[in-house]
């Protein structure tokens, strides 16, 4: 069984020098023809005006970047298999991001948020269940659900990834009205006043730094049942595409093994 293993470190730091920097101060002029900005466009990321040629120019030159970072990031997963002694070639393998963070006080004012959220989201359940509100219409399916074999080797991707999705949990934890009634359904003997008693049960000093507050090292502090929908049907670029390879190519999963290496956005600087 090859290791998981991690390589590279956390690349979001406002410190860094190099192209990272340009973006802390406003940008005036058109980084492709020169022309003068606006004040809305001078606080946009991609720093362009409204032309179109500078538009689809800024959209190359970011679908470039993205191409180097895959490419960056698959030789950093080879270097880490040939470092275990495994060679890359002779092996079923894939990446899967890289989540750095350690343990970190929860934020100040952190369980209030979460308590707000979660009180609006029943009561938006509530709404929902009794007709007074129209529920979300369901988007189609982009690829067939995984199979239990597949379901069971995806499962593997995530402790090896530490929850990089899982950052964007913050203080509502992706809870939404549909989650909550599908909760509600699932556990007959809970009664939506019961739920911020189970919620905050869970919460625990201490969360992943910058994650969901119920992110630990070892994972998610909640159990299924009570993870929102997009906790429990998720899968990120890197699951998707090996999950697509397997139904295109037949596959197996179970011979799948996952290389954790750290990702970075366009416009940050290298994280080797």
């Amino acid at each position: 069984m090859v290791p998981t293993t991690s390589t590279g470190k956390s690349s979001a730091n406002c410190g860094s020098r190099g192209r990272f920097d340009i973006r802390l101060s406003p940008v005036r002029a058109c980084w492709i023809c020169g022309e003068t900005l606006d004040p809305i466009q001078v606080t946009t990321t991609a720093a362009v005006c409204g032309r179109l040629p500078c538009v689809v120019a800024a959209s190359a030159g970011q679908a470039e970047e993205l191409r180097a970072i895959e490419e960056d990031r698959e030789v950093r997963a080879r270097t880490t298999l040939e470092a275990a002694g495994h060679h890359p070639d002779e092996l079923n393998w894939s990446t899967v991001p890289s989540n750095r963070a350690g343990p970190a006080p929860l934020p100040p004012g952190a369980i209030e948020d979460f308590v707000r959220h979660l009180g609006r989201v029943v009561t938006e359940a509530s709404d929902l269940a009794s007709g007074a509100a129209e529920g979300p219409t369901p988007g189609r399916p982009t690829s067939p659900p995984p199979t239990s074999t597949e379901a069971d080797a995806l499962a593997r991707g995530c402790p090896a990834c530490r929850g990089w999705c899982c950052q964007r949990g913050g203080t509502h934890a992706f809870l939404d009205a549909a989650s909550v009634l599908r909760i509600l359904r699932e556990e007959r003997t809970l009664d939506p006043s019961d739920l911020e008693a189970q919620y905050l049960s869970r919460v625990q000093a201490t969360h992943l730094e910058g994650g969901c507050l119920f992110q630990g090292p070892q994972g998610c502090r909640l159990p299924r049942t009570l993870r929102s929908n997009t906790c429990n049907d998720w899968l990120c670029e890197d699951l998707t595409a090996v999950m697509d390879r397997w139904q295109e190519h037949g596959n197996e999963p179970s011979h799948h093994h996952f290389v954790a290496v750290a990702r970075r956005d366009p416009g940050q600087p290298s994280s080797r």
